[in-house]
Order: structure tokens, then C-alpha cells, then sequence
């Protein structure tokens, strides 16, 4: 958990090394209502439009309070040793 520094509210960020599934869904979930959070950031290697889908009906249905983020993790190589990550995010809160 860490907080947003604009209003210092909770941000529950959930990594996964896959593609996202229904386990993780529900694990970011109760992370965020166990810790009153406003913002959830869940990070894999793929979205799944299913889990995608879900983060927007939150989006739509809940408050201007809370935030929901897919964020996808890719990492490249740029020489022998060193790497770099790119993130996409691909469902926000439109907030």
C-alpha cells in the first residue's frame, strides 16, 4: 500500500507476472476494502478483457472517489545487461 500524494488517500497496487485472472481480481478487491483505498493499480502481463471489463464497471458504477487501474508490464532489453520496463495502461479511471 502507499498514498496518493494529491489528497494522501490509499492506493492498493497488485503485481502479477502473468495474465490476469479471477484470483488476482478478487485479492486487489479485498486489499482495497480492507484498507479503505481509493485507488487500485493491478499490474500484469496481459489484462484479460474480462478483468479489464471489470475494472470500467467499477469505474462507472462507484463514486469519483475511487480509481481503478490495468496496467500492463513489459520489459525490453537494450544491451547485454541492462533492461528497461514499459507500462501501458489500458483501462483508468477517466477521472
Amino acid at each position: 500500500m502507499c498514498r496518493n500524494k494529491a489528497d494522501d488517500s490509499r492506493v492498493v497496487i497488485e503485481n502479477q507476472l502473468e495474465d490476469s485472472n479471477h484470483l488476482h481480481l478478487g485479492k486487489v478487491l479485498t486489499y482495497a476494502a480492507g484498507l479503505d483505498a481509493s485507488t487500485i493499480i493491478w499490474i500484469a502481463k496481459k489484462i484479460r478483457a474480462e478483468h479489464r471489463d471489470a475494472l470500467e464497471w467499477l469505474n462507472r458504477k462507484t463514486d469519483r472517489e475511487i480509481r481503478s487501474f490495468g496496467v500492463t508490464l513489459k520489459v525490453f532489453q537494450i544491451d547485454e545487461e541492462r533492461y528497461v520496463p514499459d507500462f501501458t495502461v489500458v483501462t483508468n479511471s477517466g477521472r
